[in-house]
C-alpha cells in the first residue's frame, strides 16, 4: 500500500497512474497505520525500519463465551462480500478514465504541449508548412549541406539545441547537447545517404559509406577478440560490425566498441542493417558494385552470429561483444528488407516470420505487431508486453512489406488510423509564432508521451504508399480517415521545417533534469518520452530530417504524384554485379566468430 501511495501520479516510467486507485490507497493507508507495527516490522517498500519505541505488550484477544472458533472468519468473509457489493473491482476503471481525463484538461494552458484544445478529428491547427515540394526540400538539402560534422567524417546526429523554455531544468545547453554533441550515429548517417543518394549528391553520400567502410574492414587485428571478427562472407575480407554511435572527434579503428572512441558500443542487427540498406541503394542509383559487396557482407555477419533456430525464427537484436537473448520486430523488419534488396530470399524468410509472429501477441493491442521476445538464453521465446506497442514496427512493416497476409495488413492499418494510442498532438508555444501551431503526429510507442517526428516521417511514408498502392477496395471511410492521418502529420513536418530549417526530435521542452521528474503533463517534461525509459529532445535531428525529406520527397501537396521510389524499405533500380575495388586488403586473422573451435568456445 505504501508503494502504491508514494508512487502519486506517475510510475517511474512516467505512465498514467489512476488517480481514484491512489485516493483509495491513500486513505486506507493512513487509517491502517494508526495500528501499531511489532518491533523492527519493516513496511512494505519501506527504506526504514519501523522500532517501537514504547515498551512491548503482550494482548492476546478472547472470544467472547459461547461463540464457536469460525465466527471471526466468517464475520470477515460477509465484510468481504459487502464491500464487494458496494464498490465491485471494476468500478475504479471508469474512474480512472475520468481522472486521466480531468488531469488532461487541468494541466492544460497556453503555455503547455497538452491543452484541451485537441481537435476532434485529426487535422494541424495554426499550420505554416513551406509551400512546395521544391522549397521543402532545398530546405532538407541546405540543411545537410551545411550541417556539422565530427572529425571522423560522419554528421552529428543533434546538430544544435533549440530553446528549452524558462524554467530551471530547460537549458539544454547546460544538460545535454554538450554529451549528445558528440554522438554520431550509423542509423542517422546511414539515413542521411539514403536521402543524399535520391537526391543524386552521390560524393556527399559516398564520403559517408566510406567511413563505414573503414570501421568494417579493420587491416590490424590486434586487439580484437576473435567473436568479433566475421570470415567467409561474399568478398572474402574480414569484417567487424559497427557499433551504434561513435564518439565524432576521435580517431576510431575497426573493432572498437569501447569509451572513449564509442559513445554507444551496442552492436545492434538493426543499426547494421540500415547501413548495408544505405550501401545497397548507393550501389543501385550509381552502379559501384563495391557497395553492393558491403551490403552483402553485413548481412551475412548478421546471420552469423544472430539466426534464431526455434519455432520463431529470426535474428538477435545484439550481437557480440556485448550481445543479449532478445529479438526486436523492428530489427527484424530492417533485416527482411536489407535481405530482399540483395535476393537472399531464405534470410529474408526467416526475418519474415519471426515479423509475421509477433502480430496479435500483446492481448491489449491485438491487431498490432509485438515489440518482440526475450529470455534467458539465447533467442529467448518470451514475447513480451513491457514497451508497449512500437510505432516502427507498424509502419515499417508497411514499407518492407514483411506481412504477406492482406487481412492482417488491412486490420493493423486500420487500428494504427482509427486508434488514438499511437498518435499525439504536441502544441509548438516555443517556437515563437502566434498562433502557436497544433502539430499532429506519432508517438514513439503506445507507452510514450509527446510526438517523436522520425517516427512521424516514417509513417507519413507508409500511409501515403499503402493509400496509393495497396488500398484498392477499400471503404471510403477507411480512405479518408488515413488521408486525414495523413494530411495532418505531413502538414506539421513542413511547418517544423519552415520554421527550423530542419526536424527536431521534438518540440516539447525541458531538459534530461525535467524528463527524470518523469511529468509527461507539465509544461517542460523534458523531451518526447519514448515509454522506454528514455526522451528525445527539443534539439535538431538527422534522422528525424532525413526522414521528412523522404517523406515530402513521396509526396509534398495533394498536387504531387506519389513517388514509390522514396521508400526507403524497397530498392530502386538494379544492383550491379560485385565489385571488391573499395575493399582493402587483409592478412588472415588467426580465428574469428565463423571458425567451428571459436563458436563452441
Amino acid at each position: 500500500l505504501e508503494s502504491i501511495w508514494r508512487q502519486g501520479a506517475h510510475d517511474p516510467k512516467g505512465h498514467r497512474t489512476p488517480y481514484a486507485s491512489v485516493r483509495n490507497a491513500q486513505s486506507l493507508f493512513q487509517a491502517m497505520s494508526s495500528m501499531r507495527p511489532p518491533r523492527g516490522a519493516v513496511l512494505l517498500n519501506s527504506r526504514e525500519m519501523v522500532e517501537d519505541d514504547m515498551e512491548e505488550q503482550s494482548v492476546t484477544p478472547r472470544l467472547a463465551p459461547n461463540l464457536p472458533s469460525w465466527t471471526i472468519p466468517l464475520v470477515l468473509l460477509c465484510s468481504f462480500f459487502v464491500l464487494l457489493l458496494l464498490r465491485p473491482p471494476w468500478a475504479g476503471i471508469y474512474m480512472a478514465a475520468n481522472s486521466v481525463t480531468q488531469r488532461w484538461s487541468q494541466q492544460g494552458s497556453q503555455q503547455s504541449n497538452h491543452t484541451d484544445e485537441r481537435p476532434t478529428t485529426p487535422q494541424c491547427v495554426n499550420c505554416d508548412p513551406c509551400p512546395g515540394q521544391g522549397e521543402c526540400l532545398e530546405l532538407v538539402d541546405e540543411f545537410f549541406r551545411t550541417a556539422p560534422k565530427g572529425s571522423l567524417g560522419l554528421y552529428r546526429t543533434y546538430q544544435r539545441p533549440l530553446e528549452g523554455g524558462d524554467c530551471p531544468q530547460c537549458d539544454l545547453n547546460k544538460w545535454a547537447f554538450e554529451s549528445l554533441r558528440k554522438r554520431c550515429d550509423v542509423y542517422d548517417n546511414a539515413m542521411a545517404v539514403i536521402y543524399l543518394t535520391k537526391r543524386g549528391q552521390m560524393d556527399a553520400a559516398e564520403q559517408i559509406l566510406d567511413i563505414f567502410l573503414r570501421l568494417l574492414y579493420p587491416t590490424d587485428f590486434t586487439n580484437i577478440y576473435p567473436e568479433e571478427l566475421y570470415r567467409g562472407l561474399p568478398s572474402g575480407r574480414t569484417l567487424t560490425l559497427l557499433a551504434a554511435s561513435y564518439e565524432c572527434d576521435t580517431d576510431v579503428t575497426a573493432g572498437t566498441y569501447q569509451e572513449p572512441q564509442v559513445m554507444d558500443g551496442a552492436v545492434d542487427s538493426g543499426n547494421n542493417a540500415w547501413v548495408a540498406i544505405a550501401f545497397a541503394h548507393f550501389a543501385a542509383a550509381t552502379g559501384k558494385g563495391c557497395y553492393r559487396t558491403a551490403a552483402e557482407d553485413i548481412l551475412r555477419a548478421i546471420s552469423i552470429a544472430g539466426s534464431c533456430a526455434d519455432e520463431l525464427d529470426g535474428y538477435l537484436a545484439r550481437l557480440p561483444p556485448n550481445r543479449g537473448n532478445q529479438r526486436a520486430v523492428e530489427h527484424n523488419i530492417d533485416i527482411y528488407a536489407l535481405a530482399g534488396m540483395l535476393g537472399q530470399w531464405k534470410l529474408q524468410e526467416r526475418a519474415g516470420r519471426f515479423v509475421q509472429s509477433m502480430y496479435g501477441k500483446n492481448q491489449d493491442y491485438p491487431q498490432a505487431y509485438n515489440v518482440g521476445t526475450v529470455g534467458s538464453q539465447r533467442c529467448g521465446p518470451t514475447s513480451t508486453d513491457e514497451d508497449g506497442i512500437p510505432a516502427d514496427g507498424q509502419f515499417w512493416n508497411v514499407l518492407a512489406h514483411a506481412e504477406p497476409d492482406p487481412d492482417r495488413v488491412g486490420k493493423s492499418v486500420s487500428w494504427l488510423i482509427y486508434s488514438d494510442s499511437i498518435w499525439e498532438y504536441d502544441k509548438d508555444f516555443l517556437s515563437k509564432l502566434d498562433p502557436a501551431p497544433m502539430l499532429h503526429g506519432v508517438r514513439f510507442t503506445s507507452k510514450g508521451f509527446g510526438i517523436q517526428w522520425e517516427e512521424t516521417a516514417g509513417a507519413v511514408i507508409a500511409l501515403s504508399h499503402f493509400l496509393a498502392f495497396r488500398s484498392e477496395g477499400s471503404e471510403d471511410s477507411f480512405k479518408e480517415q488515413l488521408q486525414r492521418r495523413l494530411t495532418a502529420s505531413r502538414l506539421s513536418l513542413r511547418t517544423l521545417l519552415k520554421t527550423y530549417g530542419a526536424v527536431p526530435a521534438s518540440v516539447r521542452g525541458g531538459n534530461g533534469e525535467a524528463y527524470n521528474a518523469h511529468n509527461p503533463y507539465s509544461t517542460y517534461p523534458g523531451g518526447t518520452d519514448t515509454g522506454m525509459g528514455f526522451p528525445y529532445l527539443r534539439m535538431i535531428h538527422v534522422a528525424s530530417t532525413a526522414w521528412t525529406g523522404l517523406a515530402l520527397m513521396s509526396r509534398t501537396t495533394a498536387a504531387d504524384p506519389v513517388w514509390s521510389g522514396a521508400n526507403p524499405m524497397r530498392l530502386s533500380g538494379r544492383l550491379p554485379e560485385n565489385d571488391f575495388y573499395c575493399l582493402p586488403e587483409q592478412q588472415e586473422p588467426d580465428s574469428s566468430i565463423t571458425d567451428r573451435a571459436c563458436m563452441w568456445k
